[in-house]
């Protein structure tokens, strides 16, 4: 989640409402952005399954729209067959974390969802389905209410048990702001088996892997830097490791496959003694230069300057922090 919704001096005071709906435009409870943290209804999921015919695509879908497609079907996956799906837009905002602050942003990137037209599995690992039109049938948000309702294209209501799905990691999937690399980390995701701690791709043509990302070079210089090196440089968090192999016409390169197999598990290092993170703890009773981030945030660190200021021990960006009254967790005492 974005914790800098809740820390910038832009986003400090607003009041976002956060509501738990019977029925479309029905506000039954208001609650704060700094609630967003402990809300129960907040998306908690950690992974998304998304269907494998979802992640062999083509068309001209940027890296935002597929994370909030990611999203949307994750927060319908229990029941993927209503007509309708709703989410908060906060929440909605929340799970992308850093990859969108900005509200008509996001709105762009929904209409993206539903006006760009792809074609489904074009590497055909579940022959069962196929097609062509948007991931989403339609969308809409209701501004007032916070609240955006959505349709999944018909094609893929299906249950879990008719369908290949791929488990991807949402925090790992919102580092990836390179549409090359998140397409191709679904790719190999999809097609790696945890269970077996290996995969392979299927051998695929250098024109579809074109239409997979989106792209249309001519030199195999470019392909091989562009669509290959540079995206698997980026993916160096995954579990396993990842071999190119090279199909060749003569001298030309036809395809390519993708090998995976699991690393090597490193001898895990103890972790440092952290103090027990308190229910109750706010800003206000910090002491000065105690480093803290806050419950559930995404990891980034601050240290108290006084009592309404804090920096970014990254950044060393001072963050003001009037009226901010959030749980903490308390990292150390000691100025970085």
């Amino acid at each position: 989640m974005n914790e800098n919704k809740e820390l910038t001096p832009s986003t400090a005071d607003i009041s976002f409402p956060i509501v738990e709906v019977n029925e479309l435009n029905k506000i039954t409870l208001h609650k704060t952005i700094n609630d967003v943290f402990s809300d129960p209804d907040s998306f908690k999921k950690k992974f998304v399954l998304k269907p494998s015919v979802t992640i062999a695509i083509s068309g001209d879908l940027s890296a935002p729209a597929r994370k909030i497609f990611s999203l949307l079907y994750a927060h319908a996956f229990d029941n993927i067959e209503a007509l309708k799906h709703i989410i908060a837009l906060p929440t909605l905002l929340e799970a992308l974390d850093d990859t969108i602050h900005d509200y008509a942003r996001l709105r762009s990137h929904l209409v993206e969802l539903v006006e760009t037209s792809v074609q489904w599995n074009i590497l055909e690992k579940d022959n069962r389905i196929w097609g062509a039109a948007a991931l989403l049938a339609n969308i809409e948000i209701n501004e007032e209410a916070q609240l955006v309702q959505y349709a999944i294209a018909e094609q893929l209501q299906h249950p879990e048990s008719m369908m290949p799905y791929a488990k991807l990691d949402i925090a790992l999937q919102n580092r990836l702001n390179s549409v090359n690399s998140l397409t191709l980390y679904e790719l190999l995701t999809d097609y790696y088996s945890d269970k077996f701690g290996k995969g392979e791709t299927p051998w695929i043509p250098i024109s579809i892997l074109q239409k997979l990302l989106g792209t249309n070079y001519s030199s195999w210089a470019n392909i091989k830097r562009k669509l290959i090196h540079e995206p698997l440089a980026r993916l160096k968090d995954l579990d396993f490791s990842i071999e190119v192999q090279q199909q060749k016409r003569g001298r030309k390169v036809v395809a390519v496959k993708f090998v995976m197999k699991r690393k090597k598990e490193k001898t895990a290092k103890a972790a440092p003694a952290q103090l027990p993170m308190p229910n109750t703890t706010t800003f206000a009773q910090l002491r000065i230069s105690q480093l803290y981030r806050i419950v559930g945030g995404t990891g980034q660190v601050f240290v108290k300057t006084s009592d309404t200021t804090a920096q970014n021990v990254e950044t060393k960006k001072p963050v003001t922090m009037t009226n901010l009254d959030a749980a903490v967790e308390v990292l150390s005492n000691r100025k970085p």
